[in-house]
């Protein structure tokens, strides 16, 4: 876990190597009485239910069964053709009367011993950072807030599918949430690595509003040295990365895409078509 304190951005960031690393910073929250306790019990505007901190933390080893079962039926909806990436290599063209010459097929009395370098696409893998937004302001709804999530592991499904290595990176910046001034807090988290295997239903879960409004919450929160202020609220979220994007931790050499915000259907079906289409990937949704 990084924590860092930003003068200029006037604010804290909070970057995890995981969803769990998240729980275990806002653990302090879920007590009884505590600060983020009342948010598990608070079903619909959280989107699901938890008895207690365990068995949030539980979720995560455990099936989401509602929750998966709409984003399974939302990513076969989506498929259609997706053909696979293509790299540009370099290969050897020889020809008669023209390049550099290859002393090698000039004594065995070959023609073609002029060489020349080109380059032809073949197919090959490509890795993609996807970025996504998770956090939303009060008024939006925790039905709204998973659509933004199936359009994430959508496109994560059909980019892998496609032959590309996809790396996810959740965020969240929350501005007004400690009492001294404008303070902002930044949160950010890695849920698939490149290479690494895409399991649906983690994204799904790490992706979620129920996560958002429990884990992320409380870490905002409860995630930082005891010399803090005690924060006066969880903050307003912001859809604006700003000057935070110096602190996610994203793996090298990969493209980094942004989701776009979206709040139901149609909109995500938008959304991941647009992701692929910036890859120049031929797209045929089914509506």
């Amino acid at each position: 876990m990084q924590r860092h304190a930003d003068k200029d951005l006037n604010g804290y960031a909070l970057i995890a190597n995981g969803p769990l690393e998240i729980l275990e910073a806002g653990k302090d929250g879920f007590a009884p009485g505590g600060f983020n306790e009342a948010e598990l019990h608070n079903a619909n505007w959280v989107g699901r239910e938890f008895a207690n901190y365990a068995d949030l933390v539980g979720s995560f080893g455990k099936p989401w069964a509602d929750g998966l079962a709409k984003i399974t039926d939302f990513i076969e909806q989506l498929r259609g053709t997706v053909e696979k990436p293509k790299n540009r290599r370099r290969r050897a063209r020889w020809s008669e009367v023209d390049g550099e010459v290859d002393v090698d097929r000039v004594l065995i009395g070959d023609p073609m011993f002029y060489r020349d370098m080109h380059r032809d696409e073949v197919q090959g893998p490509n890795t993609i950072t996807l970025l996504c937004n998770i956090g939303g302001r009060q008024d939006v709804t925790a039905d709204e807030m998973f659509w933004r999530g199936a359009a994430a592991v959508a496109a994560a499904d059909l980019l892998e599918a496609a032959g590309y290595s996809v790396e996810v990176v959740a965020w969240s910046r929350a501005e007004h949430v400690f009492p001294s001034g404008k303070t902002d807090v930044f949160v950010a988290y890695r849920l698939k690595e490149c290479g690494g295997t895409l399991d649906i239903d983690s994204l799904a879960c790490g992706l979620s509003c129920w996560f958002f409004r429990t884990a992320v919450f409380s870490a905002r929160v409860n995630g930082w040295d005891r010399a803090l202020p005690r924060a006066g609220c969880v903050g307003g979220s912001v859809h604006k990365i700003g000057g935070w994007d110096k602190y996610l931790d994203v793996s090298e050499g990969t493209r980094t895409i942004s989701m776009p915000v979206v709040t139901d259907r149609e909109s995500a079906i938008k959304a991941a078509r647009e992701i692929l289409s910036q890859l120049g990937q031929p797209v045929e949704f089914a509506n």
